[in-house]
């Protein structure tokens, strides 16, 4: 089994992993901005040799992708999934989740997904860089497998409103998650939360959870954007994994990339700030 010294030091370091080669330490990307040094990586070649022959993974141990088969179970990370859940286990229209880069917001929102079940259908939204609302419902109706080429803004906009009331009618709700939701204009976010309004009966027909850095809070707080803003009654964020966190973090992927066992004395992490 993969194991690190995990010793702990008055400038708050901690022990960096060696696997079988007691002579190469391991780079690892940890969100609370703790740095290593790896002398042996120069060039992607050296890279891929060690990391097929030397330390014998099956696959990278942090991809440079999400990847919700890869998700690590932290504390704010699981807080953050229970908040979210509540917000479509009650119905919520709008639910937002914000994080600086590199924290896992989209791994957050594709666990999410996973999560809900084929009760509940979901889209999912990873790029919002979107010209107009056009572009916005072509997107949605292009996640959602449903024709999106032609037609025009209000066209569009009935097909979506169309498949939400027949979704509702079959007993099934509709969840859309906007990734990378900073990007996004007001009138955008505007006419997010009037989708979020439509209902069918007692059930909503469509439920958006917003996911994107904090500059996003900037623009939700703008004036035309006040009633957005008080609707948003779910909202969670994602902190930087602790010390020990940040250590299990790393031994996590490093196990499910198939390292060798075997642990050295090794060069600690340390702190950048």
């Amino acid at each position: 089994m993969l194991g690190s010294d995990r010793k702990q030091s008055a400038d708050n370091s901690i022990a960096l992993v060696h696997l079988a080669h007691p002579d190469s330490t391991f780079p690892v990307p940890l969100p609370n901005g703790m740095v290593g040094s790896c002398p042996q990586l120069h060039d992607i070649g050296g890279w891929l040799n060690m990391y097929e022959t030397r330390f014998g993974f099956r696959q990278r141990p942090f991809p440079a992708t999400p990847d919700s088969a890869c998700f690590y179970p932290a504390t704010a990370h699981e807080r953050a999934l229970a908040r979210l859940r509540q917000a479509v286990d009650e119905q919520q229209g709008l639910a937002l989740v914000t994080a600086d880069t590199g924290l896992g917001k989209t791994l957050v929102g594709q666990c999410l997904v996973e999560r809900l079940g084929a009760a509940i259908v979901s889209a999912f939204l990873t790029n919002s860089h979107f010209q107009d609302r056009t572009a916005l419902f072509q997107a949605i109706l292009y996640d959602l497998s449903l024709p999106f080429e032609g037609g025009t803004e209000q066209e569009l906009r009935l097909r979506f409103t169309d498949f939400l009331l027949q979704t509702c009618k079959a007993g099934q709700r509709t969840v859309l998650v906007v990734d990378e939701a900073h990007h996004l204009t007001p009138d955008l976010l505007e006419e997010l939360r009037l989708l979020g309004n439509l209902e069918a009966g007692a059930m909503k027909a469509l439920q958006v959870i917003l996911v994107g850095q904090a500059s996003l809070l900037e623009t939700l707080a703008r004036p035309e954007l006040a009633a957005l803003n008080q609707r948003l009654e779910i909202r969670t964020a994602l902190a930087p994994l602790g010390v020990e966190e940040a250590a299990d973090y790393l031994l996590h992927h490093l196990r499910r990339a198939g390292g060798r066992p075997g642990v050295a004395p090794c060069q600690p992490l340390q702190s950048s700030a």
